[in-house]
């Protein structure tokens, strides 16, 4: 049902209007434990665009219901998947709550080894030179890797709380299953932090890449310079023209510069690959 519906159907509901404030300012997953009820809040991230668009729903539990509220389709396309899949209609009802959020990282780990290939290309593609787009390309991810990283976080912890049973609405079977759902929110959060730390050493690995590239053209400009240096200098001492040069008026002067020229040239050039730096 919707936020409208609830409150026209729950009169008799203590902590609806809370719940109801949580959907207003919808920015987290959370769940809050009363003395006869559990309700909460989650904000999924949509996997194709985890940084852009995200899905919201809130649910209300009691011994006897459960009851979600969402304005959208997501929460009924997620049930809907539960009979499908796993979903039994004899389940009770924190059973059921833990099938939905199951149902919300079903698939994860896969979706995850996604991201982990993509990483795996950019940096096989680092290897051969700087990629194009590359900074824009592994900003986007890293923003996504860390809207993901902060889901499973809230998820893990919103079940912890859950399973910590304060208010004795749970069996420990029950508590149990909010348990295992901390335990597996947790190695994919702890996956996402691998992901992070990947990310990192890529950038690391890219602007490396880029100090190599730049100190190769410093390289570059350094020979040259130097190739051309004393060229400079026999240019700038034989341009002075003073009257007592010889050479200014011997017949041969011009082609023995060009020759000494060239041979200093060739020298230099026979240095510089002996030492590698061409």
């Amino acid at each position: 049902m919707n936020r409208e519906e609830f409150l026209e159907e729950s009169t008799g509901l203590p902590h609806r209007h809370t719940l109801v404030r949580y959907m207003e300012n919808l920015q987290y997953c959370r769940a809050e434990l009363y003395g006869n009820c559990i309700l909460g809040t989650f904000l999924i991230p949509e996997r194709k665009n985890p940084w852009e668009k995200r899905y919201g729903f809130a649910f209300y539990m009691t011994e006897q219901e459960l009851i979600l509220i969402d304005d959208g389709e997501f929460a009924k396309a997620h049930v809907d998947r539960m009979r499908e899949l796993v979903f039994d209609e004899s389940e009770n009802v924190a059973s059921v709550l833990v099938c939905l959020m199951e149902s919300l990282i079903r698939e994860d780990s896969i979706f995850l080894q996604q991201y982990e290939k993509q990483l795996t290309e950019i940096e096989t593609l680092l290897l051969d030179g700087v990629p194009e787009n590359f900074y824009a390309t592994i900003l986007q991810l890293r923003k996504e890797v860390m809207v993901l990283h902060g889901y499973y976080v809230q998820l893990e912890n919103m079940s912890d709380l859950i399973e910590t049973n304060t208010n004795k609405m749970l069996t420990e079977n029950e508590c149990q299953g909010f348990h295992y759902f901390a335990d597996r929110c947790g190695r994919l959060h702890d996956q996402t932090e691998n992901l992070r730390e990947y990310i990192l050493q890529i950038r690391e690995m890219y602007q490396s890449r880029l100090d190599l590239e730049q100190n190769r053209a410093m390289n570059a400009l350094t020979v040259i310079t130097a190739i051309f240096m004393p060229l400079t200098l026999i240019a700038g001492w034989y341009g002075m023209n003073f009257t007592q040069m010889p050479e200014l008026a011997w017949q041969y002067g011009y082609p023995l510069v060009i020759i000494i020229s060239v041979l200093i040239v060739v020298a230099e050039i026979h240095y510089f690959k002996k030492k590698k730096l061409l």
